[in-house]
């Protein structure tokens, strides 16, 4: 259970063009904005002070691919980075009691370490060429039938590191889905062609796809274990 009440400051600052060949302006800058935030949370059984520093980067306009045999348009787009560095301090210690003032859980994993680069992220998941790593959320892939509103870092006392990405070419494309690059369970890979494109690409045939899915849970159980009442119990990583 968490209750919060937050207060945030914010700076933002912009650098100048990243190509000579980007109009001026805030839109083809370089922008960064600097938070400071702070609130209270109640973990288990303790009352915790939480504080988090975030740093926003966005790079706009950077090309990957231009128009042609592959895309109908320049894949140009953002390339947006998340720096976050959050904290709990204990300020209540109700039984069991607890030595440590600092929320060990918060950092006691390598994969932990790597949230310091929260997210990045190019583009968005319908465009030509797509990715985002670190954090996840609202991951939907197959038309939302194989996979559909996916988050990776609902477990507060465990931050994964994963990653989505896409291609998605006038021949085909393929998309690619990794719950924790640290210590994968969820993961799986799509890809899909046109044939007819390679035949008649004005055609509205070109539309017709066929592709191959294979995603899987590797830590889901067989059969969940449950105790004398019949409630599920979860293992040891809370799963």
């Amino acid at each position: 259970m968490a209750c919060a009440v937050a207060f945030l400051f914010a700076a933002t600052a912009w650098a100048q063009p990243m190509a000579p060949d980007v109009e001026g302006g805030v839109d083809s800058q370089t922008q960064g904005m600097l938070s400071l935030g702070f609130g209270g949370a109640k973990i288990s059984e303790d009352w915790f002070l939480r504080l988090h520093v975030a740093f926003n980067l966005t790079v706009p306009d950077i090309t990957l691919a231009r128009e042609g045999t592959l895309f109908e348009e320049d894949q140009t787009h953002d390339l947006r980075f998340l720096f976050f560095a959050p904290f709990s301090f204990r300020v209540k210690d109700n039984n069991p009691q607890d030595d440590e003032t600092l929320r060990i859980e918060d950092w006691d994993q390598p994969a932990e370490f790597m949230r310091l680069l929260r997210v990045i992220e190019y583009g968005t998941p319908y465009d030509g060429i797509y990715f985002r790593g670190g954090e996840l959320v609202n991951v939907r892939i197959g038309h939302r039938t194989i996979v559909d509103s996916y988050i990776n870092t609902l477990d507060i006392d465990r931050f994964q590191w994963g990653l989505h990405s896409n291609v998605n070419t006038v021949f085909g494309g393929s998309e690619l889905l990794v719950d924790n690059l640290a210590d994968p369970e969820l993961f799986g890979a799509r890809t899909y062609v046109r044939p007819w494109q390679f035949v008649d690409p004005d055609a509205y045939a070109q539309r017709l796809a066929f592709g191959l899915s294979l995603f899987g849970d590797v830590s889901a159980p067989a059969v969940l274990a449950t105790d004398d009442a019949g409630r599920y119990l979860p293992d040891d990583n809370g799963r």
